[in-house]
């Protein structure tokens, strides 16, 4: 269980351990739960401020269809880009077609393959199903196949052909032949950021130092000091939440200064999204797929919900969708959430039995959390402070976190500490809470971030 790494017992004694840890040890219910909760997870130093990870998807091995113009669906004769006719065409067993397809999608298919090419509609309306064997692969976007079944009613070849699944669904050689289809094998991606360094000061004159207070008669120190922590952690969860991933040179005292910023949660969620991602295929900068823009494409992870609304049906397609990829340790997830999401989930599932709120603190470190059992996995909600803010800017909005793929990068010794700043001339104290440190967030499709979800709508 995510919230549930360690007893509490073996949690408290571990908790002086590092700085973050000790913090949340004190305060649970602060406005940093996302720090709090990667405390507890073994952190993963880096010796530069700039690291990267290797991440590698296991290839589907599936294509869509698109158009030969803007008249013509994707078959057409074989060695040409001739459209078949495109009110209807027929064809005999072992017939050899071409088939175009998107950007870069015979990348997927060897020479000898079998191939499905689902739901094809007939122009007497319905659909058909076509199977071939991959002969040739003349273009990166289009493969020859040749049928294994006769084509007896009439296949469209509009438009309305794009976008059909052609999936590979096993291999067939001749008897006696060579193999020779040369093997497909892709590179793992590397994405990089980059560490950044937060720091909280604070300082007392040396008279104010020695002066008790009605609270406390030891005086300001440690009541500011606490104050101090509990803001930098702060800093720090917004920046692992909503920092963009930047590098820049300035100058400071007649010295040039590297200034780093980590990319967060949305910053790697919208680089899934973008045109070229490396994340579904492209290299990042020219080549690759479109950018994702609807909410209901499957690849989309921020979904900005215009309506306002949810309805059973599609909060379910959301779940379906953030679970479809996970971690290797736990089927679970967090969301951290604004009080108006919950309160809409809340009446949405009311009289539910899969909504838990009784959970024993001791396995949820004292914070308060909501469990939602779903078919799909664990889903564990926990309203953030930080989203119910003044303006109520993330009010309404959810972001569910993989937390297994999240990792907590410090860069060597300068995980969260307080040092003493002070002057040896100055007649004060000047102590700092300083950490650098940056995100490493795998698979961004683990993680989805839902907006504006006011209200819901029976069905």
């Amino acid at each position: 269980m995510i919230l549930g790494l360690m007893s509490s017992e073996t949690f408290k004694a571990h908790w002086s351990l590092n700085a973050r840890r000790r913090i949340f040890y004190k305060f649970p219910q602060g406005a940093a739960p996302l720090m709090a909760l990667l405390s507890l997870l073994e952190p993963e130093s880096t010796d530069k401020p700039e690291f990267g990870w290797y991440e590698k998807d296991f290839t589907e091995q599936q294509a869509v269809t698109t158009a030969i113009d803007v008249d013509s669906g994707p078959f057409s004769t074989t060695g040409t880009s001739t459209p078949l006719t495109e009110a209807g065409w027929t064809a005999t067993i072992n017939t050899i077609i071409r088939v175009r397809l998107e950007a870069n999608g015979s990348e997927q298919y060897l020479v000898n393959n079998t191939v499905w090419v689902m739901d094809v509609p007939l122009a007497a309306g319905g659909f058909t199903q076509l199977y071939g064997q991959v002969t040739s692969i003349p273009a990166t976007n289009a493969i020859e196949i040749r049928l294994l079944q006769p084509v007896a009613a009439a296949v469209l070849n509009n438009q309305n052909q794009a976008g059909l699944n052609v999936l590979v669904i096993g291999s067939a050689y001749g008897e006696g032949v060579v193999n020779n289809s040369s093997e497909k094998w892709s590179p793992p991606i590397l994405p990089v950021n980059f560490t950044q360094i937060l720091r909280k000061k604070f300082s007392f004159p040396r008279t104010a130092l020695k002066v008790g207070a009605k609270f406390d008669k030891t005086g300001l120190y440690k009541d500011k000091a606490k104050e101090n922590s509990l803001r930098h952690m702060m800093d720090l969860e917004k920046a692992f939440l909503f920092g963009t991933k930047s590098s820049f040179v300035t100058t400071i005292d007649g010295e040039d200064s590297v200034v780093r910023t980590t990319g967060g949660v949305i910053y790697w969620l919208q680089q899934y999204e973008a045109a070229f991602s490396i994340f579904r295929g492209g290299d990042g900068v020219s080549v690759g797929p479109a950018a994702v823009t609807l909410d209901s494409d499957d690849d989309k992870r921020i979904i900005n919900n215009a309506a306002g609304t949810i309805t059973p049906k599609s909060y379910a397609k959301y779940l379906e969708r953030v679970f479809r990829r996970c971690n290797n340790k736990a089927q679970e997830k967090l969301v951290l959430c604004g009080s108006g999401f919950l309160e809409t989930i809340n009446q949405m599932y009311f009289g539910s039995t899969t909504l838990n709120s009784n959970l024993p603190l001791e396995a949820t470190y004292g914070m308060n959390v909501v469990r939602h059992q779903t078919p799909h996995g664990l889903v564990y909600y926990k309203s953030h402070p930080l989203f119910n803010l003044r303006g109520a800017r993330f009010y309404y909005d959810a972001l569910f976190l993989d937390v297994h793929n999240l990792i907590y990068r410090p860069l060597n010794d300068s995980d969260t500490k307080m040092v003493d700043r002070s002057m040896p001339n100055a007649d004060k104290r000047v102590d700092e809470w300083i950490t650098e440190s940056g995100l490493e967030l795998r698979m961004p499709e683990s993680h989805l971030w839902l907006r504006n979800v006011r209200d819901y709508l029976p069905a």
